[in-house]
């Protein structure tokens, strides 16, 4: 791992590749129109100021971001039947990765 990126670091990270996987499905046109929707709702939910449960809150009980996070598993698990390996080798690719890469 010392030759590795941090691009390369941050794609090892749990839940980040299923991130980019999402993504890659969500920018598919071959995508049904009803999951793109749910996607494209998670990311405007994340950058929206106003929360159900305010941002601010991680600092104070570190429970601001459990709607984002729950936001976003709802995305995934709507999106998951549909990311197709090439969505999977996109995000792969995205962080210069490989599936052997995983597996060590």
């Amino acid at each position: 791992m010392a030759n590795s990126s941090f691009i390369q670091y941050l794609g090892r990270a749990p839940g980040v590749l299923k991130l980019a996987s999402l993504f890659y499905c969500v920018a598919d046109p071959q995508t049904p129109w009803t999951v793109r929707a749910a996607g494209l709702f998670a990311a405007f939910y994340l950058i929206f100021p106003i929360d159900l449960i305010p941002d601010v809150l991680i600092f104070l009980l570190g429970l601001g971001v459990l709607d984002d996070v729950a936001i976003l598993y709802m995305a995934y698990k709507m999106a998951e039947s549909h990311i197709q390996p090439r969505h999977k080798q996109q995000a792969l690719d995205l962080f210069g990765l490989t599936e052997q890469d995983l597996n060590n």
